[in-house]
């Protein structure tokens, strides 16, 4: 009885990481037709296309809505199948990448 009991709270504990695990808590923003991961990753599969850098930051062009901007249509330029870019911290390069199914509007 009690090894009945114990497996059935382990299978309620599991379930609920699960639940927890699948909610999403947010939404991927697009930018110049891209997904753009800051500070995040993607929780689907991606295939990844290569890289773009920033070409130079002065005081002007140090914002985040300018260096996304910069690094979206650099990597739309270079990798016309790109989907998304996922920022490093530095926020001096990117990830180019392609989704695998589901696609982000799909969750």
């Amino acid at each position: 009885m009690t090894r009945a009991i114990f497996i059935a709270l382990a299978l309620i504990v599991c379930t609920g990481c699960d639940l927890l695990d699948s909610n999403r808590t947010a939404s991927v923003d697009r930018i110049n037709g891209l997904y753009v991961y800051a500070l995040s990753k993607p929780q689907i599969q991606v295939e990844v296309l290569g890289e773009v850098h920033l070409k130079q930051r002065s005081e002007e062009s140090n914002t985040l809505g300018n260096i996304v901007n910069e690094l979206t249509l650099s990597a739309r330029k270079e990798h016309p199948k790109a989907e998304a870019i996922i920022l490093d911290e530095s926020l001096n390069y990117a990830t180019v990448v392609r989704h695998k199914m589901p696609r982000p509007e799909l969750y």
